[in-house]
């Protein structure tokens, strides 16, 4: 039977450097089944997660796989959001909290303890991984035990009743350590067993929290003549001052705060980490401890040191995986860290940190950053300041990229953008700095309003070698750029490089006018395409009161859209919605089918009954124009100027249609009074259509229908107005 353990070096028990940074206050790190929020977008934006602008820097740098998600193996055929970074599956050993996991042999641990003759059979080890986890229990495991079990096997200065002993001290403190007795035997004085059974009496002191008691023990061990025990112990009195250090750090609701530590024995931490590497410079905990600088750093809110030790970490990540853990960490606790409270202590920038300090003045850039009371405003002059540090890390084009969005965001200088930004001359363009740059470029034409030329440059860059997230964000913005020049139909020109269903149904459904919705419907890529297409304008036929269209595109789709599609990923966009035939009115009042509806309002557009059914339509089926399978792109189209002719109509102006025709039939004009007043049930607001309607009308309508139609099912059913 094998099963996992939380471990971590927090007693020196067990030592994993990967966990060095991670104990203390818990988790609070992005996990593994998330994604950064929507819309990430491959270039340096200010409004990207700023952990997504890091991961992007730092993956360049190492030269790392994408850290987006893989796009959809057709991305003509499918509306996924391409611009998504999912968490890596955690390192190996570690769980999606950054814990390691030791795999546990349970058997192999009995064995261990039968070989020094203990019996744990009694004992639940599977039970025992509740006791890790955080803080300084995260190492008192029996993945722990099982070490200590080995150390003492290979331990030759060991009697067999000392190891026995030994080992049965060590389980009583994995079982209970606020109850454990290690201080009962005795051992000769100086040996191997003494420097152990003291060990593990000062180990119970740490772990129920007696700092006083547990740093006069190790340092007594300092010069212990069992190996282990002496590093060990030198390393202990450095995490004993480091957790002392926190012991007190709560807010008034019991929650850790990084504020209230203790500066003092965070200095006293800081000594004793300086004082094991003298000692054990390629020791067991060398890299542990040096990792742990960074938590000493922050309990210290010592912002400049933290990250220099951040980004120097950043800097050896030897994998997606451990960066993405370093980068979480970064943020938590410097970037996005409580610390932004008040603005004497905010992290802005550090000496020779020119990739945090690149992502934390993107960060700054933000209007909601730069609104709040206590923002620090990024100024030109502190632009020009950090020009030297990248020129010395060799991040020139970096240092240009952020002195061009600060002209973009601030000052809002345009055309200096432009001028500041040369044209791409390369092939290649994946590197995330030049296409920022570019992209900034493009930005500054849009802003300028200088559509055509940034037309040009989008189109430009789509010829260009980019990766294949690039390339999507790439047709995002020509997408944009055709809509806003009132030029959707390029879009699916013949050789346009815009391939993607996601933007190209963006355009269908956001600005598309009917002639082009139509040629869609008949000529679209694929059988999705002509779904959107088709669903995109019967529902504008319709919501325009085009009736005679309707009728005549829904001919049309029939000869040109297959029904097999997949209503999972299209269900926003049913065709066979249009197929309603009427028979789930509410009981009282029928209604013909749809198609027979459209045909009546085609002849008589001011049928009572025909425009309360094609209410009804709408209410059963909440047809609408949806967006919401493209949501999460920032550049949508929603001020694009919009080419489908007419004025869209309600169910509500429906019923208000028929309530105002003095030749509407009783029925029909009863039930439009019933319905209207219903579109404020049961909130008081409207939930059919935008109107602000008085309540004094509303209650007029009530008044209506339970005066003029007293005895209708209508004015029976009704008893409120809201």
């Amino acid at each position: 039977m094998k099963t996992f353990f939380l471990a971590a070096c927090l007693t020196g028990l067990l030592c994993q450097p990967v966990q060095a940074s991670f104990d203390g206050d818990g988790c609070d790190f992005w996990l593994a089944p998330c994604t950064l929020p929507l819309g990430s977008y491959p270039f340096l934006w200010i409004d990207n997660d700023t952990r997504a602008n890091l991961l992007l820097l730092e993956s360049d740098k190492h030269q790392f796989a994408s850290v987006y998600a893989p796009l959809a193996a057709e991305p003509g055929r499918s509306r996924e959001l391409p611009f998504s970074i999912p968490r890596i599956a955690p390192l190996s050993g570690t769980n999606e909290y950054g814990f390691v996991i030791t795999e546990v042999d349970i058997p192999a641990i009995k064995k261990l303890a039968d070989q020094l003759g203990v019996d744990i059979s009694a004992l639940d080890l599977s039970d025992k991984m509740l006791l890790g986890g955080r803080g300084r229990m995260v190492s008192n495991t029996p993945a722990a035990l099982a070490q200590f079990f080995q150390l003492l096997i290979d331990d030759k200065a060991l009697t067999p009743e000392q190891r026995k002993d030994l080992a049965h001290q060590r389980v009583n403190l994995l079982v209970n350590p606020e109850l454990a007795d290690v201080s009962t035997a005795v051992f000769p004085e100086k040996s191997h067993a003494a420097d152990l059974h003291n060990y593990l009496l000062s180990a119970a002191y740490f772990y129920n929290g007696n700092f006083s008691e547990a740093t006069t023990g190790f340092q007594n061990l300092l010069k212990a003549n069992q190996p282990w025990v002496a590093e060990t112990a030198t390393y202990m009195l450095f995490r004993v001052a480091l957790n002392q250090s926190i012991e007190h750090a709560l807010d008034e609701y019991e929650m850790f705060d990084v504020t209230k530590s203790d500066k003092n024995l965070t200095s006293l931490a800081a000594q004793k980490a300086k004082e094991y590497l003298a000692a054990y410079p390629t020791g067991r905990y060398a890299a542990s401890t040096q990792d742990l600088y960074r938590r000493i750093h922050w309990f210290a809110s010592d912002w400049n040191e933290l990250a220099k030790s951040s980004e120097q970490a950043l800097g050896r990540a030897a994998n997606l995986e451990m960066l993405q853990t370093l980068i979480n960490e970064v943020d938590t606790k410097l970037l996005s860290s409580d610390a932004w409270q008040s603005s004497e202590n905010q992290f802005v920038s550090a000496p020779d940190t020119p990739m945090l300090t690149l992502t934390q003045t993107l960060r700054r850039l933000r209007e909601g950053y730069q609104s709040r009371p206590n923002a620090i405003l990024v100024t030109e002059a502190e632009i020009n300041g950090y020009k030297p540090m990248f020129e010395k890390a060799g991040m020139a084009s970096a240092w240009n990229y952020l002195h061009s969005v600060w002209l973009f965001y601030l000052p809002k200088d345009y055309a200096k953008v432009e001028s500041s930004i040369p044209a791409a001359t390369t092939q290649a363009l994946t590197d995330t700095v030049d296409f920022s740059l570019q992209v900034l470029l493009g930005q500054a034409l849009q802003a300028e309003k200088k559509w055509p030329q940034a037309e040009a440059h989008w189109r430009h860059l789509l010829t260009l070698k980019t990766t294949a997230i690039q390339q999507q964000f790439l047709q995002l913005m020509l997408t944009n750029s055709l809509a806003y020049q009132g030029k959707p139909e390029l879009v699916f020109a013949a050789n346009s490089p815009v391939t993607s269903l996601r933007f190209r149904s963006l355009v269908l459904k956001d600005v598309a006018d009917a002639s082009l919705l139509r040629q869609q419907v008949t000529s679209g890529v694929n059988n999705e395409e002509r779904v959107i297409a088709l669903h995109t304008l019967l529902t504008r036929d319709l919501i325009t009161g085009n009736y005679s269209d309707y009728l005549k595109d829904r001919a049309l789709g029939k000869d040109s859209v297959s029904l097999k599609f997949d209503k999972s990923t299209l269900g926003d966009v049913n065709i066979t919605v249009f197929d309603w035939d009427g028979s789930n009115t509410e009981k009282g009042y029928h209604c013909a089918s749809l198609d027979k509806t459209a045909e009546i309002l085609a002849q008589q557009p001011k049928d009572g009954h025909a425009l309360n059914c094609m209410g009804e339509f709408f209410r059963l089926t909440e047809t609408r124009v949806n967006t919401e399978r493209e949501y999460g792109l920032q550049w949508q189209l929603n001020d694009a100027p919009a080419m489908f002719k007419g004025k869209e109509q309600s169910r509500l102006t429906h019923y208000q249609q028929v309530i105002a025709n003095a030749n509407a039939e009783p029925e029909d004009k009863s039930y439009a009074l019933y319905r209207a007043i219903m579109c404020y049930s049961p909130s008081g607001y409207n939930r059919c259509d935008g109107q602000e309607i008085d309540n004094s009308v509303r209650k007029s309508w009530f008044q209506q229908l339970k005066r003029d139609y007293k005895g209708s099912v209508w004015a029976e059913k009704l008893r409120y107005y809201w």
